[in-house]
């Protein structure tokens, strides 16, 4: 199980973060070709977190919770 700073962690629209999805927790878990990308949160639904990723061309809109989200450092 992941620490309970994973659980807890919170985000601002526009932060930096990327995908990593913890298998443990299948909670809040995004589609596995997510995994590894990187994204903008652009809104937060319940205690889950809207994540705007580019896939392609295109802009796609990831639901994830914070456990599964990991802050890219010096984005503000």
């Amino acid at each position: 199980m992941p620490r309970v700073n994973r659980f807890m962690q919170s985000f601002n629209v526009n932060d930096l973060v990327a995908v990593d999805i913890e298998p443990s927790v299948h909670k809040g878990m995004p589609y596995h070709g997510f995994h590894g990308l990187t994204g903008r949160i652009s809104g937060q639904q319940g205690s889950a977190y809207l994540v705007k990723v580019r896939v392609g061309g295109k802009y796609k809109q990831v639901l994830a919770t914070p456990v599964h989200l990991k802050r890219i450092a010096g984005s503000e």
